[in-house]
Order: C-alpha cells, then sequence, then structure tokens
C-alpha cells in the first residue's frame, strides 16, 4: 500500500470514528424517557436525599446504582440540586462507552490494522441498547463483559501475564453483579477458557476464577453490610414481582427467546438468499467474497427495522453473524478466529439466551447478552475480506479457473486484493451508519426525532429537546408540586412513574420508585407498599395518581384512584389526580386488610 492510500485509510477511519462520536453526542440531547431511565437515575438520587438501599428501596434492579450513585452524589453537592441531572448522567454514560470502544481498539489492532480496528471499535459508541443512553444494568452488564473478554484476550491471544486473566474475572463478575441472572454464564465461560488456553489452561482458568470470586465476595459483604434480613426482603420481593411481570416461564418461554432471533432472520427472507448464494459461489471463486461488503450492513438495517425491536435488532444480527463470518476465513487467520469464535461468540450467545429468557420483554433483551460479542463478529468480518493464501499445489484443477480466464480472474483479484482495506473501511462505516440511523430513528417511547423541538429549561431534563406536548406536562407537574405539596411533605407516584421523584428533592413515601397497581385501575396499592408504612410507621403527604383522566370521568370513579388510601381528591388534570392525606391519618390508620 502507497503512502497516500495509507494517509487516506487513516484519515478516513479517523472520521469514522469522529462522526461515530459526534452523532451519539448529538443524541445525548434529544428524547426524554420517563419510566425506564427515569428509574436509572431516580434510584441514586433517593440515595443522595437520604434513602438507604436495600431499606427503603427494595427493586433488586437498584445494584446497578451502587455504582453510579457517588457520581450522583457528587454533582448534586455541587449544583445543589436535580437540574439538568439526566444530561450529566448521560455524559457519564458516553465517557463509560468511549473506554469500552478504547478497550476494544486496543486489542483489535494488534491482529488487524489499526484503521480498522478504529470502525470496528467505534459500533461501542455508535450503539446503545434500547436507545437510551443511561448507565444501567443493561449498559453496564454488557460493557463490564466486553471489558472483561477483551482483557482476557490479551492473554489468550499473545500470552500475556495471568493478571490479566485475574482482571478480565473481576469485570466479568462485575457483569453478573449488575445482571445477578448472568451468574448463569460463568461455567460457561469458564469452559470457553479451557478450550482456548491450551498449555497451562489450569492455572489459567484459576486465575480468572481467583478474580471473579474476590469480586463476589466482596460485593457479598457489601450486600451484609445493609441487612441480610433487607436483602432478603427485597431478594422476596423481587422474585413475585418477577412471576407477576414474566420475567422467566419454563419451556415456553425458552423456545420464545430461541425462536425469536430465527424468526427475526427469516423475516427477511431476501437476506437469508443471498447469504446462501454467496456461501455456494464462494466455494468455486474465493473472491466473491467482497460482495460481503455490501450484504453485512444490509443484514443488519434490514433485522433492525422492525419496530418492537427498536435497535436491539443490530446487536441480535450482528452477533448471530460471528459462525456465518467464520466459514468466510482463511486457513492462516482460523487458528486466531476459532479462539475469538469460543471465547467471543459462544458467551455472549449464552448470555443473550439468560438476558432474553430473564427479562419480562423476552427475546429483545437479548441484545444485552450479544453486545460483548459484537468485537469478534467485527473481526472476524475483517478476517474474512483479507487476501486469501494461494492455493496449495496439488489442488484439483478442476477447482481453478481455466487457462483463458485465469489471466483475467487474476488482474481482478490482485486488484481486490490491493482495494481489500478500503473495502473493509468502507462496510465498517456503513455498520456504523446504520446503528446512527437506528439511534435517531428510535427515541425513547417512539418519539420521532422531527418532533423533539421543545428544549427543557428547567428540571432534571434541562438542556434535553422534547416535543411540546412533554414540555408542558412536565410543566404542569413541576408547578403542581410546588403548589400541593410542601417541603415537610412525604411524596408517592404511581402507577409506573419514578420520572416524578427527579423533581422532588425531599423526603419520599415509596418502597420502590416505580410501583404500579395490584389489582387493576381502582385496586389498592401492592401489599409490599402498605408493609413499607407499617415497618417505617410512615404514609405519603401527597400522592400523585398518573392516570388518563377523560373529560366527562364521574368524581366517584376518580376519588377510587388512590390506591387504596382514604385521601381527598384536591386536583384533576388530563394525565394525572393529586391526592393529599386527611389530618390524623398514620400508618396506624391504614386498614388491615391492605397490610
Amino acid at each position: 500500500m502507497t503512502r497516500r492510500r495509507r494517509l487516506l485509510l487513516s484519515v478516513s477511519a479517523v472520521l469514522v470514528a469522529l462522526l461515530a462520536l459526534a452523532f451519539t453526542y448529538a443524541r445525548l440531547f434529544r428524547g426524554i424517557d420517563l419510566l425506564d431511565e427515569s428509574f436509572y437515575v431516580a434510584v441514586p438520587y433517593r440515595w443522595v436525599l437520604g434513602g438507604r438501599p436495600f431499606v427503603d428501596e427494595m427493586n433488586l434492579l437498584q445494584i446497578a446504582a451502587l455504582f453510579t450513585y457517588p457520581f450522583v452524589k457528587a454533582y448534586v453537592w455541587l449544583t445543589g440540586g436535580s437540574a439538568a441531572l439526566m444530561l450529566y448522567t448521560r455524559h457519564l454514560y458516553l465517557l463509560f462507552a468511549m473506554g469500552v470502544a478504547a478497550a476494544v481498539f486496543a486489542l483489535l489492532r494488534t491482529i488487524m490494522r489499526w484503521q480498522l480496528a478504529v470502525a470496528a471499535a467505534a459500533v461501542y459508541v455508535s450503539f446503545f441498547a434500547f436507545d437510551l443512553p443511561q448507565l444501567d444494568y443493561n449498559t453496564l452488564a454488557s460493557g463490564f463483559l466486553t471489558l472483561g473478554a477483551v482483557l482476557a484476550l490479551w492473554t489468550i491471544l499473545h500470552g500475556r501475564s495471568r493478571w490479566y486473566l485475574a482482571a478480565a474475572g473481576v469485570l466479568q463478575m462485575l457483569g453478573v453483579v449488575v445482571y445477578p441472572t448472568l451468574a448463569l454464564v460463568l461455567p460457561v465461560w469458564a469452559l470457553c477458557l479451557l478450550a482456548v488456553t491450551g498449555a497451562g489452561r489450569w492455572r489459567a482458568l484459576a486465575a480468572w476464577v481467583a478474580g471473579a470470586a474476590v469480586t463476589g465476595a466482596a460485593f457479598a459483604a457489601v450486600l451484609v453490610s445493609f441487612g441480610v434480613g433487607n436483602v432478603a426482603r427485597c431478594v422476596r420481593f423481587q422474585l413475585a414481582d418477577a412471576r407477576r411481570v414474566g420475567q422467566g416461564g419454563g419451556f415456553t418461554k425458552v423456545h420464545l427467546v430461541v425462536s425469536g432471533p430465527i424468526r427475526l432472520i427469516t423475516s427477511r427472507n431476501y437476506i437469508l438468499v443471498i447469504a446462501l448464494l454467496v456461501l455456494l459461489v464462494y466455494q468455486r471463486r474465493p473472491g466473491v467474497r467482497r460482495l460481503l461488503v455490501v450484504l453485512l450492513p444490509l443484514a443488519l438495517l434490514a433485522g433492525g427495522e422492525r419496530s418492537v425491536l427498536k435497535s436491539a435488532g443490530f446487536a441480535i444480527m450482528f452477533g448471530l453473524l460471528a459462525p456465518y463470518l467464520y466459514l468466510y476465513v482463511g486457513r492462516e487467520r482460523r487458528a486466531l478466529a476459532t479462539k475469538l469464535l469460543v471465547w467471543g461468540f459462544v458467551p455472549a450467545a449464552a448470555a443473550a439466551l439468560v438476558t432474553g429468557y430473564t427479562s419480562a420483554v423476552g427475546y429483545p433483551n437479548c441484545a444485552v447478552g450479544f453486545i460483548p460479542g459484537m468485537f469478534a463478529s467485527a473481526a472476524l468480518f475483517v478476517f474474512a475480506m483479507e487476501p486469501r493464501a494461494r492455493q496449495p499445489a496439488g489442488e484439483s484443477r478442476s477447482q481453478s479457473p481455466g487457462p483463458r480466464v485465469r489471466p483475467l480472474i487474476a488482474r481482478w483479484l490482485a486488484t481486490l486484493d490491493r482495494l481489500t482495506p478500503d473495502l473493509t473501511l468502507f462496510a465498517l462505516a456503513a455498520i456504523v451508519a446504520v446503528t446512527i440511523v437506528f439511534q435517531f430513528q428510535y427515541l425513547p417511547r417512539f418519539v420521532p426525532y422531527s418532533q423533539t423541538t421543545k428544549r427543557m429549561d428547567f428540571g432534571p431534563w434541562e438542556g434535553i429537546y422534547t416535543t411540546p406536548v412533554r414540555y408542558a406536562y412536565l410543566r404542569q407537574v413541576t408547578d403542581d408540586l410546588h403548589t400541593y405539596a410542601r417541603p415537610s411533605d412525604r411524596i408517592l407516584f404511581f402507577s409506573g412513574f419514578p420520572a416524578g421523584y427527579l423533581m422532588w428533592p425531599y423526603r419520599m413515601a415509596a418502597n420502590t420508585v416505580w410501583i404500579t397497581n395490584a389489582d387493576g385501575v381502582t385496586g389498592p396499592l401492592p401489599k409490599t407498599t402498605y408493609d413499607y408504612f407499617e415497618r417505617k410507621q410512615v404514609v405519603p403527604d401527597v400522592v400523585f395518581r398518573v392516570w388518563r383522566t377523560a373529560p366527562d370521568a364521574p368524581a366517584g370513579f376518580l376519588d377510587q384512584l388512590s390506591g387504596g388510601l382514604p385521601y381527598p381528591l384536591i386536583a384533576v388534570r388530563p394525565n394525572y389526580l393529586v391526592f393529599r392525606r386527611p389530618a390524623g391519618f398514620t400508618a396506624a390508620s391504614v386498614p388491615a386488610q391492605l397490610r
């Protein structure tokens, strides 16, 4: 490769990375999610206000907040409140994603051109699961698992010190900590490590196990510090909630999770036909593998077009492509590719099954498990695009082109070989472009990007653009909080409105920041919430009930929406109701049947 072409390739690679970063940074300022994203930030914010983990907050998903709490605490201490808090935490996510991408790049540059490694690693910046750029149990788990996988490869591929494996065990166990059901993947990691380390495999496994065990023991000590009884109560709460929302589900759920990605692939039959044709033609004309340059981004784009998946379809498709790409890797790279497939793809596929099975949303959550394996797919794609070694002497004449066409095909293949780095970089750039398309197409809660025209100028979402309707809604909630609640009051938001706690800088009266009704629309609050009132000897002073109020709804019906609390209705809004505690009502006043 000439110096000019090398310079052009380098500049192009850097531009791909910068564009991925620039578009993702712009994405941080668009869209507001009042459910999942708000929950991720409301939990550590509650602790900043005095709440205690596993005592005041019962949802086990709070574990991920242990990692974000110090940053939220520092922010509130420096600013004195929650203004622009959401934008701050989105920036924290971006820094974390850049760290993961940097680690992936550092490894990949040892096995491919650094320009291609830049583009391959850029996907970890331009893509984020479920279009929510936050540090939560999904992004932290996938990030920790990715870091652990690439760190272990320094020993697996390059014979570095076994301390790399110990550090990998630490990081992968951190992924288990924030996403506990991933503990089911621990045996898979162990078996795959034994399969790829060769000589000294047992010492390598011991180093990895030591790192994981120390981390697990440290986390267990942290849990014990909150009280065994408190943690056990949270576990019981989570198991009951998991049954209610459909996490798990026996063999029926396993079938749905396994068949989901299959349905995703087969829903675009033309992709399967083209992939098969490329494989068949490849048997006769190996140079035709360059068609993958065009096909790969198309397959990934087609995979994520289904709205039910949103951008998760990209991670699932990209992860599943690894075995297919492995078929195109030349024999000179086959040993290296095998290690990447075994250590990068197999555990990722196992993690995908676990995250899909243990999630209420089912197989779309397989994306969380597949994200750590995306670097393996990228590497195998680059290997598949590389020039092949010459055919060995003695190969059948029938397998090679005839004398009359040999010079033409030889010149064509030679040209393709020279252009391989350029074509591969182009394809990797197209993959990054696909992720950017998804991120801007699927804003939180399916809000079109073109409709986010109003910039928030108050509250925790300050600096983020949203729709005028949502802006007015949040403005109304903020005003009503100041109108109907005093600083000394305890607040309760339900059903399913964790965003409300981000707007209230004082005390709360809830066993979790995400509460839903236990029994239909007019039913009482969950029994665990009333148990919390009794245990803490507190009740809410003001209750905000999220409900789309019909203009002709009878007053008697609206009075029943307080979650079983005998509170008078003091305000009716189009999207929520406000109730206030009557004088003299205490935790002891709660009817016995509700406790």
